[in-house]
């Protein structure tokens, strides 16, 4: 069900860009965020700002476009399962191939 969903923001215009609001991260654990690299919808850039702002946390980037995770990117999930589980982040900045496992 998941999979037929995910795909219905494919190809839609742009609704504009929401400027950066304040953050205070006081508190907060160490975020992992992960971007498709083609992503046009949420670019990567939006998120490797939001990591810079967030004291600890890692910006990963996969060679594919939107909804990377739900896309199946096996790479991304081990990388997602290991810190949702452990807590667990990757090294700052990798990149996940399209295909396989194992950051580059």
């Amino acid at each position: 069900m998941a999979r037929s969903q995910y795909s219905r923001c494919a190809g839609l215009r742009g609704q504009g860009t929401f400027p950066p609001g304040p953050l205070d991260p006081e508190g907060l654990p160490p975020v992992l965020l992960v971007n498709g690299l083609d992503d046009d919808s949420t670019p990567a850039s939006g998120s490797r700002a939001v990591a810079a702002r967030l004291p600890g946390s890692v910006w990963i980037g996969a060679e594919a476009d939107h909804s990377v995770y739900l896309g199946g990117n096996r790479c991304v999930r081990e990388i997602a399962h290991r810190y949702l589980s452990t807590g667990e982040l990757p090294e700052l900045g990798g990149v996940c191939p399209a295909s396989g496992s194992g950051m580059r």
